[in-house]
């Protein structure tokens, strides 16, 4: 599968899983799909970067270390 809808789907569980247990490592993978597809600063990823923004933050604020 290679699409932005899938990237949200994979960051959304990532939030359910912590929100519920707390593995020691929690490994989420997306695609670059949206940097393939549209230029930077096109609306599109600008809308996906903005998505991505709030589950990092969401994740950050449930404890997780991102890198």
């Amino acid at each position: 599968m290679y699409s932005a809808a899938l990237s949200e789907f994979v960051f959304a569980a990532g939030v359910k899983l912590l929100q519920k247990s707390r593995p020691d490592v929690l490994y989420l993978s997306t695609t670059d799909y949206v940097q393939h597809k549209h230029p930077p600063g096109a609306a599109e990823a600008n809308q996906f970067f903005e998505m991505m923004d709030g589950y990092l933050s969401r994740l950050d604020q449930l404890g997780a270390v991102v890198a």
